[in-house]
């Protein structure tokens, strides 16, 4: 990842995917600011660098900063250009870890109602953190949610 950067300091996308290496390797000091590089590098970027970047934040324990990129890209995923569901499940993690789990449940509910078939094993198999205690905070937040641990995920309605 280094080298590509080093080859190509004003190549967006090799820092963005430098970004996501460091970190699922644990280095979020160093991920954070390669991934706001690669935005500022690529200003009209598709919208999975801001969830590259979104990730940094929230792994580096910047939560609000990781809400305020999530929010961004639901917008742009209300208009199609990425996933809804996988916009709004990045919010019921961090809404979770914030312990607003009110906000987290109506995520959830969207997450669920566009993609059925989410669940933790889902959020198991696309997640490559060298530490497992990651994966397990990151299931933590969706269980404290409501995501059931079952194959088939269970929809809790918000309460009033």
């Amino acid at each position: 990842g280094q080298k590509a950067v080093d080859l190509g300091p004003s190549n967006a996308l090799s820092h963005i995917l430098y970004s996501q290496i460091l970190n699922y390797a644990g280095a979020y000091d160093l991920a954070v600011p390669m991934a706001e590089l690669a935005l500022k590098l690529c200003p009209k970027c598709p919208a999975w660098y801001e969830v590259k970047l979104g990730r940094a934040y929230a792994d580096a324990g910047r939560y609000e900063d990781a809400i305020r990129i999530f929010q961004q890209v639901l917008k742009r995923a209300e208009k199609g250009e990425f996933p809804l569901f996988l916009a709004h499940s990045q919010l019921v993690v961090n809404y979770s870890m914030t312990g607003q789990y009110e906000k987290a449940r109506h995520h959830l509910n969207e997450t669920l109602r566009d993609n059925p078939g989410f669940s933790l094993e889902l959020v198991r198999n696309i997640n490559f953190y060298k530490d497992p205690r990651k994966l397990e905070a990151i299931f933590e937040a969706l269980r404290e949610a409501g995501l059931s641990d079952k194959t088939t995920p269970v929809v809790i309605p918000p309460s009033e």
